[in-house]
């Protein structure tokens, strides 16, 4: 099985410049596709396993991911979330679903990432 079938969430191109601090180190890095539960980052340091991403996404006004490493190759690397404040996911989906096109994917991530109780 690939790896874009084992994804449960989809993924946006979102390139856009962000800062990785893991291992008491800020990294300049490049974000390449971002989802609800994940993303894949570029940087020319290799970048910890662990560490928190902050996207900014106007002046003052971040988005930040816990993020763990589950895979690098050269320059790019690629991180699930493990932990995101709720005002934070929901600017996240917000970004994702003006990005994604589709209200329905989006809906279907969102509740693959949140299943309900029972």
């Amino acid at each position: 099985m690939s790896s874009e079938d084992k994804r449960r969430y989809h993924r946006i191109l979102f390139q856009a410049p962000a800062r990785f601090h893991g291992d008491g180190r800020a990294f300049t890095c490049r974000i390449v596709d971002l989802s609800l539960q994940g993303c894949l980052l570029q940087a020319d340091a290799p970048l910890p396993p662990r560490g928190r991403l902050e996207i900014e996404l106007t002046p003052g006004h971040c988005i930040t991911l816990h993020l763990r490493r589950v895979h690098h190759q050269g320059e790019r690397a690629g991180f699930a979330c493990e932990h995101i404040s709720l005002e934070d996911l929901s600017e996240l989906r917000r970004l994702v679903e003006l990005n994604l096109g589709d209200s329905a994917l989006l809906e279907r991530d969102f509740k693959a990432l949140c299943p309900a109780p029972g």
